[in-house]
């Protein structure tokens, strides 16, 4: 699965890879695969590519009030 982030990302998201792998690659073309048992910050302001091309889980912690202030909550 591709997801696009054509918006700034809002705020920094601490992701640990559960399972499979991601690969970033930020809108200036660098990219960076992440595989299980992984720690890696997306920052804020990240715009680019999130490709999952396996079965992908992960933890993810950011700021609450900034997370939910973009995801309309």
């Amino acid at each position: 699965m591709l997801l696009e982030i054509k918006n700034p990302l809002p705020y920094d998201e601490y992701v640990h890879v559960l399972q499979g792998e991601v690969t970033l690659t930020h809108i200036e073309g660098k990219r960076n695969t992440f595989k299980a048992g992984v720690n890696f910050l997306v920052p804020k302001g990240f715009l680019g590519t999130w490709n999952m091309t396996t079965h992908y889980r992960e933890m993810v912690a950011a700021e609450t009030k900034a997370m939910m202030k973009a995801e309309g909550w």
